[in-house]
């Protein structure tokens, strides 16, 4: 089962953008032969959130959150934390494809901003606008699920892929998003397993995002005695 840590014998099964905007990529891992999967691709999609099966893992990459009115922060920094969400997003995907082609292959086929009412002159302004926050999410999006699908199911040619934990609050799956080039989440099975370059960095470690165990807490205000798991996350919840 693909889990928070390291798993081998994985491969990329779908990439998707669905209707609400949110780029779906779906890993799965080489089982048992004539084993039936016990969850259907399309049902893993549709779902509210991550689902987790024996065989696959979708993980879903959301569009960058517009900053709130009267937040406090300058427009600089508003500007320079959804510059670094749009980073994150990009990196991945980048990441990702880097491995099925070259640098010189890539180049030119991703721009974030294309049929978007935006560029040097109004840039401050607009990219704090959800709808253009949504427009290079998508843009993003349909570049990824068109250069990859060529490599989708190439199960010949399995990877190891880290995931880790969302945060130490949320226990989901995710990829990481920043420092992949001295860190990457993903390598292929032909690299030895005494030369990988997969592993938790000390960040990671020392904030608790190396499992998936859910927290537990408090079942109300008051504090009683016994504790509840935490409520299930979901798309509507999971980055409040």
């Amino acid at each position: 089962m693909i889990q928070i840590g390291i798993n081998e014998n994985v491969y990329i099964h779908d990439a998707v953008l669905d209707d609400k905007g949110n780029i779906c990529i779906t890993f799965e891992q080489l089982g048992e032969p004539g084993k039936e999967k016990p969850t259907s691709t399309f049902a893993n999609i549709a779902a509210d959130e991550v689902i987790e099966t024996e065989y696959g893992m979708t993980i879903k990459l959301f569009p960058p959150l517009p900053p709130k009115p009267d937040n406090g922060r300058s427009v600089e920094k508003n500007v320079q934390l959804l510059q670094s969400d749009i980073n994150k997003t990009k990196g991945i995907i980048l990441h990702l494809l880097g491995g099925f082609m070259t640098t010189e292959q890539l180049k030119g086929k991703i721009n974030p901003f294309e049929s978007l009412p935006i560029d040097e002159s109004n840039f401050d302004e607009q990219i704090q606008k959800k709808e253009i926050l949504d427009g290079v999410h998508r843009n993003l999006g349909r570049a990824f699920v068109e250069l990859i699908k060529p490599y989708l199911d190439h199960k010949d040619n399995p990877f190891r892929l880290l995931l880790v934990r969302q945060s130490p609050e949320k226990h989901f799956a995710t990829l990481r998003g920043k420092y992949i080039k001295e860190n990457p989440f993903w390598e292929p099975m032909t690299v030895p397993k005494e030369a990988s370059k997969l592993a938790f960095t000390a960040y990671e470690t020392t904030a608790g995002l190396t499992n998936g165990i859910p927290i537990a807490k408090p079942a109300n205000a008051a504090g009683d005695a016994h504790v509840a798991a935490a409520p299930a996350l979901n798309v509507g919840n999971v980055f409040q």
